[in-house]
């Protein structure tokens, strides 16, 4: 009998170190778990807020205008290109261009224009 109580109790024992082992496993893996959240939420929090500014928001729009006698392509882009969104008057110029199906820069009295502008309205 003496062979059998130290098999049961080599058994009972092996029990309790494979609960111990899933028990360390899993809190491991709870901690595991926790520490990810806690590090993207730290991140994506961090992130969001670097993305904020001030600026006020302006949206694009487009106008139709009647050219008048003596201007031109470049005095359009001067009124209406502003800097914040164009890189300079030639880059406003070639989307007008673009707009209107323009070949190149020459423009005639009476006609017709599409422009883009930005307002915050």
């Amino acid at each position: 009998m003496r062979t059998e109580d130290i098999r049961n109790h080599r058994a009972i024992r092996n029990r309790i170190r494979r609960k111990r082992q899933l028990r360390n496993r899993l809190a491991m893996c709870f901690l595991t778990i926790l520490l990810v959240v806690a590090f993207s939420s730290f991140l994506f929090g961090f992130g969001t807020k670097a993305q904020e500014n001030d600026e006020e928001k302006a949206y694009k729009y487009y106008k139709s205008i009647t050219i008048e006698a003596g201007d031109t392509l470049w005095h359009y882009a001067k009124q209406y290109g502003d800097e914040r969104y164009y890189d300079d008057c030639n880059d406003y110029i070639r989307e007008v261009k673009r707009i209107n199906s323009l070949r190149n820069d020459q423009i005639t009295a009476g006609a017709h224009l599409i422009l883009p502008y930005y307002s915050p309205l």
